[in-house]
């Protein structure tokens, strides 16, 4: 309907598509989806094979418009002098360390979204209200896709062992666990095991699903290819993914799937 009304109106595409640069894969998810019809949107940044972080090989024009989490993230990425910068905070070392989990939070998410809107207004600070209407949508599409993650998982009893989406999963799953941050620590330098094995053991035992990523320590990630109980969530593929809400909604509904199925195999 806003994409119509602006056509009719002439103002559409009047200024033409800004060329914006984001940092990491998810900001540049987010800026995808709040710039909308006005923004194309390259990362700099996206996961390999392994959820590990790799930088993109791309040659950043002179006086790119660039969008980072933070004024030390954007020194990080080289992108410091003589490029438009606009970082969604002056600093914001906590939020750089814990990134990933807290982009995908739902209580973090509204407020990132807002500094989102006024980077790009900064560059762009004509299609203002268009990016407003984008983020009020950004808020619905959010309050929606949790909703109906609710739907699906609600009742679910589930071990939460990802990396980048225990608070997506926190919100919408009101039976699960997650080790403390002390102990998957140990888990990652290989100490504890016998907790770990413990811990999948009772999880199995129970009929729990137990959930994890690429980004999940490598010990349990190996440990997990033998439970049955076990499913990986996926990375976003910022080359492939257009639509943030649609990527997070699949990972729900991965989730719903995998424990119809382990249900259907276990009559």
């Amino acid at each position: 309907m806003f994409l119509l009304i602006e056509v009719l109106s002439g103002n559409a595409f009047a200024t033409g598509r800004q060329e914006v640069w984001a940092t990491t894969p998810l900001l540049s998810l987010m800026v995808r989806f709040l710039g909308g019809i006005h923004v194309s949107v390259h990362a700099l940044s996206r996961y390999d094979d392994h959820g590990r972080l790799i930088r993109v090989k791309t040659k950043i024009p002179s006086e790119a418009r660039v969008v980072a989490l933070d004024e030390t993230e954007a020194v990080e990425f080289g992108l410091s002098e003589g490029y438009r910068s606009a970082p969604l905070f002056e600093r914001m070392p906590f939020l750089r360390k814990e990134g990933d989990a807290f982009f995908l939070d739902p209580a973090t998410m509204p407020a990132l979204g807002q500094r989102v809107l006024i980077s790009l207004s900064t560059f762009d600070a004509a299609n203002y209200l268009y990016y407003q209407r984008r983020l009020a949508e950004f808020q619905s599409r959010l309050e929606s896709t949790v909703g109906v993650g609710r739907q699906l998982l609600g009742e679910m009893a589930i071990l939460d062992l990802t990396s980048i989406f225990p608070l997506w999963i926190d919100a919408a799953v009101q039976r699960h666990i997650r080790p403390p941050v002390n102990v998957i620590t140990l888990w990652q330098k290989e100490e504890s095991l016998d907790v770990l094995e413990k811990t999948i053991a009772e999880a199995e035992k129970g009929g729990w699903i137990i959930l994890y990523d690429p980004l999940t320590p490598s010990v349990v990630k190996e440990r997990l290819l033998r439970s049955p109980n076990a499913l990986s969530l996926a990375l976003p593929d910022v080359e492939r993914v257009e639509d943030l809400f649609l990527f997070l909604y699949d990972q729900y509904l991965a989730v719903w799937n995998f424990s119809r199925q382990r249900s259907m195999r276990t009559r």
